[in-house]
């Protein structure tokens, strides 16, 4: 089993230790996706989606971050019109919004 996991700081200085890998815990929100999770996002085109969107590469072994504003914007766009509404989209998007409202980013850490 593969650590899956979806780290938004909560401030702009919390981004920059994150870069360092120097960032508190308390100054992240984070979460962790199961296998499952990981594989039912996978198999529900809802990784695909949003690499074909954002021009990413998020998948099973591979680190990317969405930090610029407006491709944080689209990615709220892409899970709002995303078929399935399971917990872990719906997880996904609240992290998504948090980063938005604190104008930092989304780290997927796989």
């Amino acid at each position: 089993m593969s650590v899956k996991t979806i780290t938004v700081p909560l401030f702009r200085s919390a981004m920059i230790a994150l870069d360092h890998d120097e960032a508190d815990d308390f100054d992240l929100m984070e979460f962790t996706l199961s296998d499952s999770e990981f594989y039912q996002l996978w198999s529900s085109g809802f990784f695909a989606a949003v690499n074909a969107g954002l021009g990413t590469l998020i998948g099973d072994f591979e680190d990317e971050k969405i930090i610029d504003p407006a491709k944080l914007v689209e990615l709220a766009k892409i899970i709002a019109n995303h078929n399935e509404r399971s917990a872990p989209v719906v997880q996904i998007e609240r992290l998504v919004r948090c980063a938005i409202e604190q104008q930092t980013g989304v780290f997927f850490f796989f």
